[in-house]
């Protein structure tokens, strides 16, 4: 009988891992942490639109039923009646003035209506939703416009209100980032 003999290769047992593996696994790890910080951002968004809208909902109703609001005329209402008149709920209190997850709030005279408010706000990101979050929590609240600008002193802005009623078309228009200075905008809202 004839004995055949195969030269087949013998692998050695290797004692660490190779660079595809090592790449496999910091690619799952960033995409891990990617997948996190997206939640993280979309949670927070939604916590920061409600917490506004919370605040600013107190303030409306305050302002309503005010003496500025019962009179109808807000021309003598100081700047600092936020404050000073206890129209903002002592949580939006810090340093002695009114602030929102986004900063300062202001509120004044409309300056079209002095029978209007306009409560002003910047820096609210349009990044994640936000933008469009807060604005749809607005948009119930009975106001008679709401308009959205850049935060920079020179960007311009308009209003999301079409036939008296929130357009969303527009808002996804302003809450875009395209229309802006840098990644946020501001708001007026305003009402009587």
């Amino acid at each position: 009988m004839t004995t055949i003999a195969l030269n087949l290769p013998t692998y050695r047992r290797r004692k660490g891992f190779g660079l595809l593996e090592v790449i496999l696994v910091f690619a799952l790890v960033i995409a891990a942490a990617a997948g996190t910080f997206a939640v993280f951002q979309s949670a927070n968004a939604s916590s920061n639109a409600a917490t506004v809208t919370e605040q600013v909902n107190t303030v409306i109703a305050n302002l309503r039923t005010s003496p500025w609001g019962m009179a109808h005329d807000y021309t003598t209402m100081p700047l600092d009646a936020l404050v000073t008149a206890h129209l903002a709920p002592p949580s939006m209190i810090q340093g002695g003035q009114a602030v929102t997850p986004y900063g300062p709030i202001v509120v004044a005279p409309w300056y079209n209506d002095p029978r209007q408010f306009d409560i002003n706000f910047n820096h609210i990101p349009d990044l994640g939703g936000e933008c469009s979050k807060v604005i749809a929590g607005f948009g119930a609240m009975g106001l008679d416009d709401i308009w959205v600008a850049g935060s920079g002193p020179s960007d311009t802005g308009g209003s999301v209100y079409t036939n008296g009623k929130l357009d969303m078309t527009k808002v996804a228009h302003w809450c875009s980032g395209l229309n802006t200075s840098d990644a946020s905008v501001g708001m007026d809202l305003v009402g009587h």
